[in-house]
C-alpha cells in the first residue's frame, strides 16, 4: 500500500485479503456440506434409484426385442410370415433395439457422471478443510501458498474505491471471487 495520503493507488492490506480468502473458503465448505448433503438425500438419491430402475426396465425390454428378433426366423421358416412381412418386422425390431441401446448408453453415462461427481465432492470438502487447518500452522509464505494453490484454482480480487489506510470501511470494500479446484 502506498504511504502517501494523496496516492491514487487502489489496494488492500494483505492481512485483510488473506483473512477474507480463508473465511470465504470456510463458508464455501459449510455451504457445500449443507447443499450437497440435502441434494444427496433428496434429488440425487431418488434420481439415481429411478435411473437404475429405468435402466433395468430398458435392459429387460432389449432382451425381449432380441428374443422377438430371433423368433422372426422361425416364423419365416414356418411360413407364418412372408418375406416382405419378415423384412418389415426385422427392420422395426432393429430400429427399436438401436433406440434401446442409445437410451441405455445415455443412462449409463448419466449414472457414471453422477457417481464421479459425488466422489469428487466427497474428496474436495475434506481437502479444503485440511488446507484451512494446516494454513494456520504453516510457517512460511511458500507453505501457505502451496496449501491455498492446492485447493484454489484462482482468486479474482476487485477493488474500485481508493483509500483504506485511514478509513477502515474503505479498507474492507473489496470483492473476491474464489474458484476452488474441483
Amino acid at each position: 500500500m502506498c504511504a502517501a495520503t494523496s496516492c491514487h493507488n487502489i489496494s488492500s492490506q494483505y492481512d485483510l485479503v488473506e483473512d477474507r480468502i480463508l473465511s470465504t473458503l470456510r463458508d464455501w465448505t459449510e455451504n457445500a456440506k449443507i447443499e450437497w448433503g440435502n441434494l444427496e438425500q433428496s434429488k440425487s438419491g431418488l434420481q439415481q434409484r429411478e435411473q437404475r430402475k429405468a435402466l433395468k426396465r430398458l435392459e429387460d425390454e432389449l432382451c425381449a426385442v432380441e428374443k422377438q428378433s430371433n423368433s422372426l426366423y422361425d416364423l419365416l421358416e414356418q411360413g407364418v410370415y412372408t418375406t416382405e412381412k419378415f423384412l418389415e418386422r426385422s427392420k422395426h425390431l432393429e430400429n427399436r433395439a438401436g433406440e434401446l441401446h442409445n437410451e441405455i448408453e445415455r443412462l449409463h453415462t448419466s449414472l457414471d457422471s453422477t457417481d464421479a461427481t459425488e466422489g469428487m465432492i466427497k474428496s474436495v470438502i475434506p481437502r479444503v478443510e485440511r488446507a484451512i487447518e494446516l494454513y494456520n500452522t504453516a510457517q512460511t509464505a511458500e507453505e501457505k501458498n502451496l496449501l491455498l494453490s492446492g485447493v484454489i484454482e484462482k482468486v479474482i480480487y476487485t477493488k474500485s474505491e481508493s483509500g483504506g489506510r485511514w478509513d477502515a470501511e474503505k479498507a474492507k470494500s473489496f470483492m473476491l471471487q474464489l474458484y476452488p479446484k474441483l
